[in-house]
């Protein structure tokens, strides 16, 4: 498949994945000060090398941020109208494609979450890793945890200094933690408790996290960017020092992204306009060939294994630099549906979708 590159009309900095498809889908959303927002959706044909799209109606307000429910066809977003900030839940309609004259639709139904007692700057809504009812919004200083099934919100997380940033986003880690950006550092609370930092890494970069993604596939590892250029990789069991870290790009990365599939590969995006995919094959689930057990009676065969293996092995480092786009690119994400696809989106509203070069993927797969 060669790149398709799909042009919006307006400004974009939010784009994700329809995690719960069979089909590879992503979700763009505008982001127009004066004038009726739009969330793109675009369904990719792999196999005819083309794009079916729609749009769906967004009339609350500029987006800022998208997030896609793992086990349901739903979207959180974050946006703002007249400088007040909100979030709402967006229910996805079943066969959306059924009737091709129809270029605009509307989402099924609209829930607005209440953050206007706990803030005013919201960063994120994240739905969790199993729980459809539970999800976690980023106010201010704050975490807050709703359960939409006993319509009711807590506050798990607050920074009550002064003198102090704010969080400027976060992720869940598992079913019971959730990992925020502050400052230069990185902080887990654990949800059942209110304010209990399970464990934290305070100066993780030299300058600002802009973003963070857990591994899907292996425990204890976590993936931060920042204003330093910088990728790192934590193993949050001994923190001090990170177990990979790269400074490819040439400005601020926004955006990082685990491969769900093959957690080696790694997706960065920045203000350089590139999109950049990294190999950490020594810290990914799949890092275990020198640990094969060895059979006494077959030593030399499991040698010549070892051997070919690693010699098929990616190395670590920088694979493949994209750089189709013009502008700053705010997001990347994997296709849920198709480990070798993803796609970008930079601010001037260009959407390109990108498939990892064949070399790499045999050298994955044989």
């Amino acid at each position: 498949m060669e790149n398709i590159i799909y042009g919006l009309e307006f400004q974009a900095r939010s784009l994700v994945s329809q995690q719960d498809a069979e089909e590879i889908r992503f979700f763009i959303g505008t982001q127009i000060i004066n004038g009726k927002n739009q969330i793109h959706l675009l369904e990719v044909d792999d196999d005819n090398n083309k794009l079916k799209t729609k749009a769906f109606s967004h009339d609350q307000g500029e987006i800022w941020r998208l997030t896609s429910c793992p086990t349901e066809k739903l979207l959180a977003s974050v946006y703002s109208s007249n400088l007040v900030m909100r979030t709402s839940i967006l229910k996805i309609p079943d066969r959306i494609f059924d009737n091709p004259e129809i270029e605009n639709l509307e989402f099924e139904d609209i829930e607005v979450l209440d953050t206007e007692s706990h803030g005013n700057e919201i960063k994120t809504t994240e739905f969790h890793p199993t729980n459809t009812n539970i999800l976690a919004t980023v106010v201010d200083s704050k975490v807050l945890i709703f359960n939409r099934a006993e319509a009711k919100s807590t506050v798990v997380a607050e920074i009550t200094s002064k003198n102090t940033a704010k969080f400027a986003g976060g992720k869940w880690n598992n079913a019971n933690q959730f990992v925020v950006m502050h400052e230069n550092g990185v902080k887990s609370y654990d949800t059942r408790e209110t304010n209990h930092i399970a464990w934290e890494i305070p100066n993780a970069h030299i300058q600002p996290v802009r973003d963070l993604d857990v591994n899907p596939n292996k425990a204890f590892t976590l993936a931060t960017v920042g204003d330093d250029c910088t990728l790192k990789i934590w193993d949050i069991r001994n923190n001090k020092t990170p177990v990979f870290s790269r400074r490819d790009h040439q400005h601020w990365i926004f955006s990082v992204s685990f491969n769900k599939f093959h957690d080696q590969l790694i997706l960065t995006s920045a203000s350089d306009g590139k999109v950049l995919l990294t190999c950490a094959a020594s810290c990914s689930s799949e890092s275990n060939i020198s640990n094969i057990p060895k059979d006494d009676e077959s030593n030399s065969d499991n040698d010549e294994f070892q051997m070919k293996t690693k010699k098929s092995q990616l190395k670590d480092g920088l694979l493949e630099k994209f750089e189709q786009h013009e502008d700053s690119v705010y997001c990347c994400e994997w296709s849920s549906a198709d480990p070798w696809i993803f796609c970008s989106c930079s601010w001037d509203g260009r959407v390109v979708v990108s498939k990892i070069p064949k070399k790499y993927k045999y050298q994955i797969l044989l």
